[in-house]
């Protein structure tokens, strides 16, 4: 069988891994399928520096956060914002909030998008392998976004749109705006120890989340003036007391909140969601968290108000794709 790249000994990404998988509360037996190789095709995920711009008016960003099965509270923000006028220019996404971050991007609406989440079990995205690097092949995955997205290029989507990645090898935040859609997601999403990392021209990608929770620097480095960021991280203090909840995971989940709280700023709309520390794949979890997501925007009204200029909300009601430019600027930094 083909290695899929070095392993990662992080014990605190291990830890991680096995936290989320968890949350999501499955146990099938293990197969072994041939693992999947390098992806250096023309399309292949990458990064160029084309923030967006919009003369004569702000670009408006929504970054949604990983979170494991509680981003689909995600589905319900959307819903809430378009529901209330406020429709984002640029959409940038971690982890699961790349995967419904890319569906958004490509047309969908919230409500087919959460048609989609119903209708889709957690036993169809799963092909587990054999590997130290993960049981999880993720080709499954693969699969089903590439038929959603029609194997369509980032750079072809409806609206901008970027997914975060962590680089394997060198353990810096990457950003892909351009090339394959359905990888770019696949590789936001790959956990460490659980997904196979996903090798593009060479590198090894694994989830974004280890390096940009709620992916707000990102969206401002893309050109947005606000950000909407959805936060649907587990809230600390509904864990369970220890030995169910290992000292570990506390310090991952201590040190995922310190990253998020980083990059909030006075340009940034925090919504996080009043959400169960535990959750898992089932329907009556999905709609609880979607529900959960709409609701939260209340909150936020008043400094989407404050900062999202009315007469610039307005125009968002029309469909604004042929208003949004970009413009090069220099290489990214790493954050």
């Amino acid at each position: 069988m083909p290695r899929c790249g070095r392993p990662l000994r992080s014990s605190m990404l291990a830890l991680l891994a096995r936290h989320l998988v968890l949350l999501i509360g499955i146990w099938i037996p293990v197969s072994c399928i041939e693992q999947p190789g390098n992806y250096s095709a023309e399309d292949s995920p990458r990064f160029e520096p084309v923030p967006v711009i919009k003369p004569g008016g702000q670009v408006v960003a929504v970054a949604l956060g990983s979170g494991g099965p509680r981003v689909f509270a995600a589905i319900g923000v959307l819903k809430a914002l378009e529901a209330k006028g406020y429709v984002p220019d640029l959409i940038v996404g971690t982890s699961g909030g790349a995967i419904i971050g890319a569906l958004y991007a490509a047309g969908f609406t919230p409500d087919e998008i959460e048609a989609i989440a119903l209708e889709t079990t957690l036993f169809e995205l799963l092909d587990l392998v054999i590997s130290d690097y993960g049981y999880i092949g993720g080709q499954a995955l693969h699969g089903k976004l590439t038929r959603l997205l029609e194997g369509k290029t980032i750079e072809s989507l409806k609206k901008p749109f970027a997914a975060v990645v962590t680089h394997v090898e060198t353990g810096v935040m990457e950003i892909l705006n351009r090339g394959n859609a359905a990888l770019a997601v696949r590789a936001s999403m790959a956990i460490p120890g659980v997904f196979l990392p996903v090798i593009i021209d060479g590198a090894h990608y694994v989830d974004g989340e280890l390096v940009a929770p709620v992916p707000i620097r990102v969206a401002k480095q893309l050109g947005a003036d606000v950000v909407i960021a959805v936060d649907v991280q587990a809230r600390l203090d509904e864990a369970p007391a220890m030995p169910f909840y290992p000292p570990e995971w506390l310090s991952m989940g201590v040190l995922k909140r310190r990253l998020v709280d980083a990059e909030v700023d006075s340009t940034t709309i925090l919504v996080q969601p009043v959400l169960s520390y535990y959750a898992g794949f089932s329907n009556q979890y999905k709609q609880s968290f979607i529900a959960a997501g709409e609701a939260a925007i209340n909150d936020a009204l008043p400094k989407l108000r404050e900062l999202i200029q009315p007469e610039d909300q307005k125009t968002r009601k029309v469909n604004n794709a042929g208003r949004l430019l970009v413009r090069r600027m220099p290489p990214a930094r790493s954050l």
